[in-house]
């Protein structure tokens, strides 16, 4: 399996921040997580 470090159609997503938000068992802390990172990495 080849690891994706990079996406194609969204290149600014940072997809080390997703995979960690999807392993948040719950769905709200998980968009709760991911939203405030991204925010914070905007700044």
């Amino acid at each position: 399996m080849k690891k994706i470090d990079t996406s194609e159609l969204l290149p600014e997503l940072n997809i080390s921040l997703l995979e960690e938000c999807t392993l948040i068992t719950d769905h709200t802390t998980a968009k709760r997580e991911f939203k405030q990172r991204i925010n914070k990495s905007n700044e």
